[in-house]
């Protein structure tokens, strides 16, 4: 195979780099060959003696050419492949790799002679592997989250039954019980003690109806996770909804509710029916814990943060401790000793409806009497925030 004609000259001016010669001092470009001016969309002729090597490059490229490329030129005399940026005649910008030396002429000028090869695959190689790099660590991160998160939900559940079987044996333990002296005492039982009986087997029944109902609907939050469900509602609707969902306790534990009336009526992006059942879940767990014949005044307001459900009522007789476990009814140390009131499976119900909507529950004290609840919607109305202050105070106090 014959081998091509090739001059030293065509071999510099059509080789598959760029090469550019120029003077140290000013940076003048006193040769460019053909490869390099093609790339550029310069003219090599209109480029010698006429162009600074600086010029041929972008801003980020000046700060290498300037910060790092000569000060490595003029303490060795040689960089080696730096990565920069030139820039075409039509202004876009084109990744580079520049390999320099430091020469001088037989008149001590210096020259610093430069080979630049395309960096575009080499960047784009880059950049893939950096993006790479980030989708691993994103997915490293994501499964950690995920991790983390089924071990909180099996914390959760596991805390959940462990409290359930507490809630479940005390009304169980109480109608096995006074069946147990119906069916042996017979006879010798007077009827004023076994309507007494009845009743509270029949009481017991209804609580543990009641717990029932309130597991199954703390669990159906489940399927709201993620992605619950959202539309404008009128708070006085969420209130009517709560306050009718809450009547058979109220009635049956004698504590009367009024709604008061409200001046306008702010609209907040929630889920109506989950919102009005965690109202009802709060007022059904407060009217178990309240004095008989204990009233409870709900109404709607705004506020600097928003706008606001607003209870107030009869203090509790419960102590600041026990008030305080409602904010935690799922730990089982919680439920211990705890009668029909319950541990509060309502509160946990609303608590999690509200950290659905990135909201909070929280609970003060003061030396006020008496204890309000407060459930504050965002003014943005993108999230969903509650505070429940229960504050113990003299009985009987409004």
């Amino acid at each position: 195979m014959p081998i091509p004609d090739e001059g030293s000259e065509d071999f510099y001016e059509e080789a598959p780099c760029g090469y550019a010669t120029h003077r140290a001092q000013d940076g003048v470009i006193v040769r460019m060959n053909r490869t390099l001016a093609q790339w550029l969309g310069h003219a090599s002729e209109g480029s010698v003696g006429i162009r600074r090597f600086q010029d041929l490059l972008s801003p980020p490229g000046r700060v290498v050419h300037e910060t790092r490329h000569l000060m490595l030129l003029r303490s060795s005399g040689f960089a080696s492949a730096l990565a920069m940026e030139m820039v075409h005649a039509n202004g876009e910008r084109m990744p580079v790799l520049i390999t320099s030396q430091l020469r001088r002429d037989s008149f001590g000028t210096e020259f610093i002679r430069s080979t630049i090869f395309d960096g575009t695959a080499h960047m784009r190689y880059e950049r893939q592997l950096i993006e790479a790099r980030d989708r691993a660590e994103t997915a490293a991160r994501e499964a950690q989250s995920a991790r983390a998160a089924a071990d909180a939900a099996n914390r959760a559940k596991s805390c959940f039954l462990r409290a359930m079987n507490h809630e479940f044996r005390t009304p169980i333990h109480a109608i096995t019980g006074f069946a147990e002296l119906l069916t042996t005492a017979g006879a010798t039982i007077g009827e004023g003690a076994k309507q007494q009986y009845l009743g509270r087997m029949q009481e017991s029944a209804l609580h543990l109806l009641g717990l029932l109902e309130d597991a199954t609907r703390y669990a159906s939050l489940d399927a709201m996770e993620g992605a619950p469900a959202a539309d404008p509602v009128r708070l006085r609707t969420i209130v009517e909804n709560g306050l009718a969902l809450a009547r058979p306790i109220l009635d049956r534990r004698q504590v009367l509710a009024v709604q008061l009336p409200d001046a306008d009526e702010p609209a907040v992006l929630v889920d109506g029916a989950a919102a009005a059942e965690a109202l009802s879940c709060v007022l059904r767990d407060v009217a178990r814990r309240a004095p008989p014949r204990s009233n409870l005044r709900v109404g709607v307001r705004r506020q600097a943060d928003g706008s606001a459900i607003e209870l107030r009522g009869t203090a509790l007789p419960q102590s600041r401790s026990e008030l305080s476990a409602l904010l935690s009814p799922l730990d089982a140390p919680a439920v211990m000793n705890r009668g029909l009131e319950g541990s509060g499976l309502g509160i946990a119900y609303a608590h999690r409806v509200l950290g659905l909507f990135r909201g909070a529950l929280t609970m003060d004290h003061t030396a006020e009497s008496g204890f309000g609840l407060i459930m504050t919607f965002a003014s943005d109305r993108s999230a969903f925030n509650a505070r429940l202050s229960i504050v113990p105070g003299p009985a009987g106090a409004g």
